[in-house]
């Protein structure tokens, strides 16, 4: 559902709803919503199926529909690659990692504050746990 947001206030109203006075980001949100562009970055194979647990297992198969929304996230205390960038699924499930060799400019891109956000592509093989992603910048 959409809201209409008045911008010529009569009676010397305010223009903006009280849901963008009192949080500070609402409106930042409200302005990438509108004149937001996605940019598509890369492709990449979801890697670490085999060290996830089952029940995580089961989640990142499920992720492989096409056009599923994931979600990635920095993995700083990954003591592994200081570069670590965890999938997680809509419910914050973790399903994988961007691979090592493929992570590090989303990896600095998402440090200096970029909105980073990813999908599933199609033709995954989800029974082999396979799992293609398109990543894209939000800009």
């Amino acid at each position: 559902m959409t809201k209409k947001f008045e911008l010529n206030p009569l009676n010397g109203g305010s223009a903006l709803p009280i849901e963008l006075k009192t949080n500070p980001t609402a409106l930042t949100d409200l302005v990438d919503d509108l004149f937001g562009e996605r940019i598509y970055l890369t492709h990449v194979q979801v890697r670490g199926y085999y060290y996830l647990s089952e029940e995580n297992q089961a989640y990142h198969r499920a992720a492989g529909l096409p056009g599923t929304t994931l979600i990635l996230r920095r993995d700083k205390a990954n003591q592994f690659d200081d570069y670590a960038i965890k999938v997680l699924d809509s419910a914050e499930h973790h399903i994988g990692w961007v691979p090592r060799n493929q992570n590090h400019i989303v990896a600095r891109l998402m440090d200096a504050g970029k909105k980073i956000d990813a999908e599933a592509r199609a033709g995954n093989n989800s029974l082999a746990g396979e799992l293609s992603i398109d990543i894209y910048l939000e800009d």
